[in-house]
Parts: structure tokens; C-alpha cells; sequence
């Protein structure tokens, strides 16, 4: 690792992993396979930008600079926690809206956006590039 590398540079980068994890955790399974496309699975997005968000290096980075009040640290953690424990057999649209382990870490999740003063349920892409297949960015990818 580079010891001259500055996370705090990045931190609107795992800021927007963080809240895009919640935002998506808290979607029903029908609100998720609206967001699908061709160059977009909601379900893979969900578990990449949690892995992402709660890398300790980044995650301490938005507590650090403050992005986030500690006091919200243990709360995320508890997520985190909770989505680690859901089986990967289960990591499915049939399953989202009915096993107990999706609805209660959907309800904490949008619990803890409210908290966060997270009102809207939107995911943000302005940290992702897909392009077509001629190599042409794409705007707009919902």
C-alpha cells in the first residue's frame, strides 16, 4: 500500500458506497428489478457496494472526516453485520420480500437513512462510467 495514498480524497467515493448500499438494501425486490438492465444487476450492485463501503480503511475515512457522526457507526456496523448473515442462497429476488432475514435488514436499513437525514430512495451513479458497446459513455443509466 502506498503510505502517500489520501483516503480522505476519495471519501465522497465511499460516501456514495455507503449510502447507495442503504438505498439499495432498502428497496423492496420490485423497486430492485426496476433498476436491472442489461449493464446493471440491483443484487450484485447491493453486495459490491457494501463490500466497498465497509472496508475498514474507507469506512473509518467517513467518520474521520467527518461525512458521517460516529454516532451512527455502530448502527452501520449492525448492517453490515446483518447482510453478512443472510445466506447466499437466498441472495435472490423470490426471496427479498419474504424471508425474515431480507425484511428486517430492509426495515433497519431505511430506518437508519432516515436517521441519516436520507429522505430520497434514488441510487446514485454519479461515481459510475457504463458504456455502450461502441466504447460512448451513457449518461443516463436509469
Amino acid at each position: 500500500m502506498d503510505e502517500d495514498f489520501n483516503y480522505d480524497k476519495y471519501v465522497d467515493f465511499y460516501y456514495s458506497n455507503l449510502i447507495n448500499s442503504l438505498v439499495l438494501l432498502s428497496l423492496s425486490a420490485r423497486e430492485l428489478e426496476k433498476l436491472a438492465s442489461p449493464s446493471f444487476d440491483p443484487i450484485d450492485e447491493l453486495y459490491e457496494e457494501a463490500q466497498y463501503a465497509f472496508t475498514p480503511v474507507c469506512f473509518e475515512t467517513i467518520f474521520r472526516t467527518n461525512k458521517v457522526d460516529t454516532s451512527f457507526k455502530d448502527s452501520l456496523l449492525k448492517i453490515k453485520i446483518e447482510l453478512d448473515a443472510i445466506p447466499s442462497e437466498i441472495w435472490n429476488y423470490e426471496n427479498m420480500d419474504n424471508h425474515e432475514a431480507w425484511i428486517s435488514t430492509r426495515k433497519n436499513a431505511n430506518a437508519l437513512l432516515g436517521k441519516l437525514g436520507i429522505s430520497h430512495r434514488k441510487y446514485t451513479t454519479d461515481f459510475i462510467t457504463v458504456y455502450d458497446k461502441n466504447g460512448k459513455g451513457i449518461d443516463n443509466l436509469f
